[in-house]
């Protein structure tokens, strides 16, 4: 009797000998329909539907900093809200908690706003959304609930330096504890190789222990396009139009649509995101690149302070695996696509790095479209067995911010001098005009 095979064998050659020329960067194998994986592991509260604890609250006396409650709802099976210090705790209503925690200082001209709103001394700044992380002196808050679950999560360790990273050990203890990850998934067919390897993260992760949420972007009919509808209510100029400019003022007034406020909160919670897609162009599906557009936002993401090396998401780690139409060779210093590490570089420093990710290298399969069944098996298996230890694996290397001056942000004539009589440029993108270093965006430790 014939064994079946899983559908994503249809996209392998059963023979060395019937290997077809490897396709163009632009890949996808086909499957029966497109629904999705289902998002796995959720991490759900058993009875309840309360959102992620307050945390970060300051409420001092004789200061006119107001902290704010965040992450307050109703609790499902009862209608109470939750008592807190000052609170006005009304049974047997939806209603959220009103004014909590305000400082009411006799000589000032606040007043007592909605729930959730940061009150500021000295300004005259309302924050419309809840979730606000409430920063005495700063006109900034906090647009999206559960930022403050990750502030409080302990730093991993970081290079102090260029090309200087923490011993395995440490770095290690800093990382194994890290137990939520966001698989962001782009492949119309649960039929395809890439399906396989996000289900193959799925099962290893979560047999670690880990609680592993997923974007499936097409099931989810995500959408791709950056527009004024991302925005609820009016956008502060609409004759001329700024999506990153009006997106940071909805982030900080909680004005963001809800698919993209949703994607926010998966990316604040999890430690690990994880990207996982067929190459397009050399590049992400569109769907993806949308995601990445929308999600990543000024001020959730960045800031023109908060980037790179010291980054929003400093503390947590990001990866792209994904499957390529062409054989590895061609992806080499002397193949027709040219070298892969620069092809990597402007995804993993430009987008992931620049928003503070350590970056794990990548997963990379090359060409399974044009490959026996038994090699897209064996990737599958290297796969799985390296997901065994990726919480601990060592970051690609990276230029910290501090090496370069404040003023046209150019390398540090100190660090220039260092690196002289080296053979190799710091980076595939800082180089030095000397020889980039090789695999430097495909392994990590040089």
């Amino acid at each position: 009797m014939a064994v079946s095979k899983p559908p994503w064998h249809r996209g392998c050659v059963t023979e060395p000998s019937q290997q077809s020329q490897p396709g163009p960067p632009l890949w996808a194998i086909g499957g029966r329909d497109n629904k999705g994986a289902e998002e796995e592991n959720r991490d759900a509260e058993a009875g309840d539907n309360k959102g992620a604890e307050e945390e970060n609250r300051d409420a001092k006396a004789g200061d006119n900093k107001g902290a704010e409650e965040e992450n307050r709802g109703a609790e499902a099976g009862d209608n109470k809200g939750a008592e807190e210090e000052n609170r006005d705790v009304k049974a047997g209503d939806n209603k959220g908690a009103g004014e909590e925690n305000r400082d009411a200082e006799a000589g000032d001209n606040k007043g007592a706003g909605e729930e959730n709103r940061d009150a500021e001394a000295g300004d005259n700044k309302g924050a419309g959304e809840e979730n606000r992380d409430a920063e005495a002196g700063d006109n900034k808050g906090a647009g999206e609930e559960n930022r403050a679950q990750w502030e409080m999560q302990g730093p991993s360790p970081r290079k102090a330096r260029h090309n200087v990273q923490p011993s395995k050990e440490t770095f290690f203890q800093a990382t194994r504890a890290a137990k939520k990850v966001l698989i962001v998934y782009a492949h119309q067919s649960p039929g395809s190789f890439n399906a396989a390897a996000k289900d193959a993260a799925v099962k290893a992760l979560t047999a670690q222990g880990c609680t592993v949420e997923v974007s499936d972007l097409y099931s989810m009919k995500f959408t791709a396009s950056a527009t004024s509808q991302d925005i609820t209510g009016e956008v502060k100029n609409p004759e001329h139009f700024q999506y990153a400019e009006e997106t940071k003022l909805a982030w900080l007034e909680g004005k963001l649509s809800a698919d993209i406020t949703e994607e926010q909160r998966k990316v604040t919670q999890a430690d690990v995101l994880l990207f996982q897609f067929p190459m397009y162009w050399f590049s992400v599906p569109a769907i993806m690149k949308g995601w990445i557009d929308r999600v990543l936002t000024m001020e959730f993401a960045y800031t023109s302070e908060k980037r790179y090396s010291q980054g929003i998401f400093k503390d947590k780690k990001a990866m792209l695996s994904f499957t390529t139409g062409s054989q590895e060779s061609m992806f080499s210093a002397n193949g027709i696509n040219g070298d892969m590490n620069v092809t990597l570089w402007p995804l993993q420093n430009g987008i992931l790095h620049y928003c503070g990710f350590q970056v794990l290298a990548p997963q990379i399969f090359w060409a399974p479209s044009h490959v026996p069944s038994d090699a897209c098996t064996a990737m599958l298996d290297a796969w799985t067995a390296r997901l065994q230890g990726l919480l601990g694996e060592m970051p690609l290397s990276f230029t910290p911010l501090d090496s370069f001056d404040k003023k046209g942000f150019q390398l540090k004539p100190e660090i220039q001098e260092e690196h002289a009589d080296k053979e190799f440029g710091l980076t595939i993108g800082t180089h030095l005009g000397k020889p980039l270093p090789p695999n430097n965006q495909i392994k990590s430790g040089v």
